[in-house]
């Protein structure tokens, strides 16, 4: 991503490793194939370029607060 066109190719990057996997996993490579590829994809995005499980909520015109109290607890107000 440090490169100008880094953002714009990490969707690819990210779709061609999980094809991948899922590739090796069908020659016995990898002992299992993955259960959700585009929600897997989806999830690797935001961690990655946004903002994580915050990235729906942020999006979202209904919620204007959002609490976070301990790492893994967060509270939205819609």
């Amino acid at each position: 991503m440090g490169r100008p066109d880094g953002r714009a190719a990490m969707p690819s990057l990210l779709d061609d490793e999980i094809r991948r996997w899922s590739d090796e996993a069908k020659r016995g490579i990898r002992t299992h194939d993955l259960a959700d590829p585009a929600g897997l994809t989806e999830r690797a995005w935001r961690n990655l370029a946004g903002y994580g499980p915050l990235e729906p909520l942020l999006a979202d015109p209904d919620v204007w607060e959002i609490m976070i109290n301990v790492p893994d607890q967060a509270l939205a107000h819609p």
